[in-house]
């Protein structure tokens, strides 16, 4: 049982580290990334940094606002989303993001992540 449970913690242990160096890669690059949070905001920005607990700081970040009238996208500028709110993390396909015609996407925004 103690061998099965450290494949899972070493698992578990490289999937993490393998993410934190592919992120650590994004950090330092006009990589552009997308944060779903834990209240269902979507905030896009230049990843600056982040840190061990996934803290994460974005430059020039801004927020889409998805309605039934469209997305609306609100400036937010440098923008620190704490780890323990980020339920999403992931480089944006920029040529893809530019393909979409944002003005008429129509949506409900998401609802709020519930805990059990």
């Amino acid at each position: 049982m103690d061998q099965v449970k450290d494949m899972v913690e070493s698992e578990c242990l490289y999937h993490f580290i393998s993410w934190s160096l592919e992120i650590l890669t994004l950090v330092g690059h006009p990589a552009l990334v997308e944060v779903i949070t834990h209240e269902g905001q979507v905030i896009m920005g230049t990843l600056k940094g982040y840190d061990q607990t996934t803290n994460v700081i974005l430059k020039s970040a801004k927020e889409r606002i998805f309605s039934d009238d469209g997305v609306e996208e609100v400036p937010l500028g440098l923008y620190i989303i704490r780890g323990d709110n980020v339920a999403v993390l992931g480089q944006v396909d920029l040529e893809a993001d530019e393909a979409i015609d944002w003005a008429n996407v129509k949506s409900q925004s998401l609802n709020h992540i519930r805990h059990h």
